[in-house]
């Protein structure tokens, strides 16, 4: 890497454990908009209302919604 690349996805900052606050496991996460620890699904607002289910980690697929299938 020739450039120097100062953008924020690059700079890091060295964090405690023990230093950290805890992680939150109710409530709404402010900076995302969801709630956390509470199931949703991605449904599109197309013909059928498709919802996106992962396949893999980097492999997400359209489906017709099953609701038993934690995938999606």
């Amino acid at each position: 890497m020739t450039k120097k690349d100062k953008s924020p996805g690059q700079k890091w900052k060295l964090l405690y454990v023990d230093l950290a606050d805890p992680e939150p496991t109710e409530g709404l996460n402010k900076q995302f908009n969801f709630m956390i620890n509470k199931p949703f699904f991605l449904q599109s607002k197309m013909y059928m209302n498709r919802v996106a289910e992962c396949i893999s980690a980097n492999n997400i697929r359209l489906r017709t919604l099953a609701r038993k299938n934690l995938a999606q």
